[in-house]
């Protein structure tokens, strides 16, 4: 029965022409099918053995994705692109003769050369991303190398961006200040000796951060969390701000300014993940945040105040030191009431350091006076009659003020006139 079934089959195949023809068919679109696909797998196992690739965000990795974007702006084939955007960043080409901003293409696909490599390129991909506290936009640069044979060329690309951002970040100080790639600010650096201070405040300061940053092993060896926190307190006007300033430019550190009054709980997660390692988060008049005055004073925070701001004790105390807090931070809280601060804010753990920055000394206000006219001998006599005429209560901002005032007469400077 089988065998008669197979037989008829086979007859069928042999003698009927039409049937013949339909497997041929058949069989010449299977084949066709299949080859369609060839070229495809061909050019993957191309990507596959000689290119490489390699992708930057801007809220994974931020300080790295700027260094790729001032490098890409940095070729001469970029910056004649017809279809471009103008990038002003936080470490921006800002030399002498320079225009503020940096060229890029458009979103989009574009290709650049380095070292007799081909470099394909789609940058400035804009998405938003929502999470359980916040929508984020995220900026993503995608880069190709072709061709090559392993990734060392795009270890070269990144030492080279990386040179090209450090030397231009080392000549400004970066001050970041809100959530988004852009909002950013570059300001002159300040060197420690302007800022006159006791001297004995100054030293403890910065002898603290340059130990600190030195043991980054140490602590971690320890499982210690590695950050640090400082409170500069004392009356108006006598360089807090300043201190911090000029602390940032001696160790070319970043400073992450946080605006309390508009930053909840949320912003806070916001801000800690765009910050590199490591860097100074700078919180100013914290006594002025509801959310950290103390909870047995009269002046207690009102919940209308938490509401507006939606910033809470729990949120800024889990910022200082709890889950979401950054390795590498250098906290400087700056207040001029330090009295009205809750215990919790300041306690060990969080607040390493506390340095009083009070009115000026007479010592202050005379390298102040030197500092603005110089060392010679005329000076030095001029700058000990100066530093006599200050009343005492005299802060350095109102000193500052009558030596700019009167910088092009040194006479009429020896003599301290405060405001009326």
């Amino acid at each position: 029965m089988v065998d008669a079934i197979i037989q008829q089959i086979k007859d069928i195949v042999h003698n009927n022409a039409f049937f013949q023809g339909g497997a041929i068919i058949a069989l010449l679109g299977a084949i066709f099918a299949y080859c369609r696909n060839v070229p495809r797998y061909i050019w993957m196992w191309i990507k596959f053995k000689f290119t490489a690739s390699m992708q930057v965000t801007s809220d994974s990795n931020y300080e790295m994705y700027h260094s790729i974007l001032s490098w890409l702006s940095s070729h001469k084939k970029i910056r004649s692109c017809k279809n471009i955007s103008i990038l002003s960043l936080h470490h921006s080409l800002q030399k002498e003769g320079v225009k503020n901003f940096n060229i890029m293409p458009r979103s989009g696909f574009f290709q650049v050369f380095f070292k007799y490599y081909r470099c394909f390129v789609v940058t400035l991909t804009e998405s938003k991303r929502t999470g359980n506290m916040a929508e984020a936009i995220t900026y993503e640069i995608n880069l190709t190398v072709f061709p090559c044979i392993n990734n060392n060329i795009l270890h070269k690309i990144i030492d080279e961006a990386k040179k090209l951002y450090d030397t231009e970040s080392n000549r400004f100080l970066n001050i970041k200040t809100g959530t988004e790639y852009e909002d950013n600010l570059i300001s002159d650096k300040r060197i420690l000796s302007s800022v006159i201070i006791t001297d004995d405040i100054k030293k403890i300061v910065v002898d603290d951060i340059s130990q600190f940053l030195a043991s980054r092993e140490w602590y971690l060896k320890r499982g210690l969390d590695y950050k640090r926190g400082y409170l500069l307190y004392g009356t108006p006007g006598n360089g807090k701000t300043s201190l911090v300033k000029a602390i940032a430019s001696h160790f070319n550190l970043p400073i992450n300014y946080i605006p309390m009054g508009d930053v909840g709980d949320a912003k806070l997660l916001q801000i800690r993940n765009r910050s590199v390692d490591p860097h100074i988060v700078l919180i100013e008049d914290v006594d002025t945040i509801s959310a950290a005055l103390s909870r047995t004073k009269k002046h207690e925070r009102n919940k209308s105040e938490i509401t507006i701001n939606s910033l809470t004790l729990s949120g800024f105390l889990n910022f200082l030191d709890g889950v979401i807090s950054e390795s590498g931070r250098i906290l400087f809280m700056t207040t001029n009431y330090p009295e009205k601060l809750d215990k919790a804010i300041i306690r060990a753990g969080r607040i390493d350091v506390f340095a009083c920055l009070d009115n000026a000394t007479k010592d202050q206000a005379y390298r102040a006076f030197k500092l603005f006219f110089g060392e010679d001998d005329k000076c030095e006599n001029l700058a000990l009659k100066f530093s006599k005429s200050i009343p005492e209560g005299t802060n350095m901002a109102s000193i500052q003020e009558h030596l700019l005032k009167n910088k092009n007469d040194i006479n009429m400077a020896s003599v301290f006139i405060g405001r009326k």
